[in-house]
């Protein structure tokens, strides 16, 4: 190896140490910010090629939030705020949300809940929602109009239909 191709190499090597120690310090100064990414972000990331699809709610808002609910439309006012939701991100219209309104809400312990509006041509879940409250309505049992809610830690199932991604599971 001639004295040039030593240097060259040594240079080489250098540079990449140094651009390896810049980007190892950057990811240990950056500020941890679970809520970078929300459901309709994190869907909307996902390779074209992917159709189906789950995510565990902890891991899209955070270890903090213990909880995810949706709140559809016709869902009255009242029935969130007894969720103990804070209602002053949802519109409501004659106390309820109006039929082209949907949210996530990722719930936690120690800070406050983070409220996402989704856009129903881009993430679906009242579909399902709705299908599974009227099914437990069917046996007797009632959500009294509430908020149902999903553990962080149980997987949601989301599969895209002509472009929506939509909840199936």
């Amino acid at each position: 190896m001639t004295k040039f191709a030593r240097n060259l190499t040594a240079a080489i090597i250098a540079i990449f140490i140094v651009v390896m120690m810049v980007l190892l310090a950057s990811s240990t100064l950056r500020e941890d910010n679970p809520l970078e990414g929300n459901l309709s972000s994190t869907l909307s990331k996902t390779p074209k090629n992917l159709e189906a699809m789950s995510l565990i709610p902890s891991d899209v808002y955070g270890k903090d939030y213990a909880a995810i609910g949706f709140i559809c439309p016709g869902m009255k006012e009242d029935k969130v705020k007894e969720a103990q939701i804070d209602t002053k991100d949802i519109t409501f219209e004659d106390g309820k949300v109006p039929e082209d309104k949907s949210y996530a809400v990722a719930i936690s312990q120690s800070t406050e809940p983070f409220i996402e509006e989704l856009d129903p041509e881009k993430v679906e879940v009242c579909e399902m929602i709705n299908t599974q409250i009227k099914a437990m309505e069917q046996q007797g049992q009632s959500l009294d109009g509430g908020v149902p809610m999903v553990q962080g830690a149980q997987p949601l199932a989301f599969q895209r239909q002509d472009g929506t991604w939509k909840l199936v599971g």
